[in-house]
């Protein structure tokens, strides 16, 4: 029977689906489907480290940079412009925590759409939110003298549970990267669940910071 396993452009040689052939040392063509993690040639984890990731970023960005294949076939030339693209798209991928537990769930079937599912906060917490959005719309008609305080506030809170929430995700990615067997499937319920929680903590950020740049733009101009 002949073998599926892939096989280089250049020599035939069977290399696995590795980056460069073993025999001839030529650049191969990225493969169809690459998730981010195997693209720089990581295990699907969410906790990685930063400064590592950045390094290997930097390794691989200079080992593929076209510059290097002026001289190369067409064909290499050509793989290298695929890999070095391929590559930045993989490293904004994984850049940040969040953004890995979204990875991470992508990999495993599960939607990246931090709405799915219909989370809501508590209702202890459900109350500040919604005084906080009350607030902003009030600041959002027009300037009151205690404004800024009240953005101090609510920036304050809101900081709170972005520091909650992150030691939550932390805590499941250490679960996951832990985890064998049917115990996956409820960490990443887990996961989910407190990706959800960051994406909805961090819109009201947003909110707040955007706020906050109007009521300054605002005061410029008068």
């Amino acid at each position: 029977m002949e073998s599926s396993a892939p096989s280089c452009w250049s020599c035939g040689a069977s290399h696995g689906g590795a980056m460069i052939c073993t025999q001839c040392e030529v650049l191969q063509a990225p493969g169809v489907g690459l998730n981010p993690f195997e693209v720089l040639g990581l295990p699907v984890r969410v906790l990685v480290d930063d400064a590592e990731l950045a390094a290997l970023h930097l390794r691989l960005t200079r080992k593929l940079h076209p510059d290097f294949f002026g001289d190369a076939s067409p064909a290499e030339q050509a793989h290298s412009l695929e890999w070095s693209s391929r590559v930045n798209d993989a490293y904004r991928a994984l850049r940040s925590l969040q953004a890995r537990a979204g990875q991470v769930l992508a990999v495993h079937g599960r939607s990246m759409d931090t709405t799915e599912g219909g989370w809501r906060p508590p209702q202890t917490m459900l109350l500040e939110v919604f005084e906080i959005n009350e607030g902003l719309d009030t600041l959002q008609e027009g300037p009151v003298a205690t404004g800024a305080e009240a953005l101090e506030r609510w920036e304050s809170t809101v900081q709170g549970w972005k520091e909650q929430v992150m030691e939550g995700m932390v805590s499941r990615a250490e679960a996951w990267d832990t985890a064998e067997g049917p115990a996956k499937e409820a960490v990443l319920d887990a996961l989910q669940e407190v990706l959800a929680r960051s994406s909805y903590v961090e819109n009201l950020r947003g909110r707040i910071e955007r706020v906050r740049t109007a009521l300054a733009e605002s005061r410029g101009s008068a």
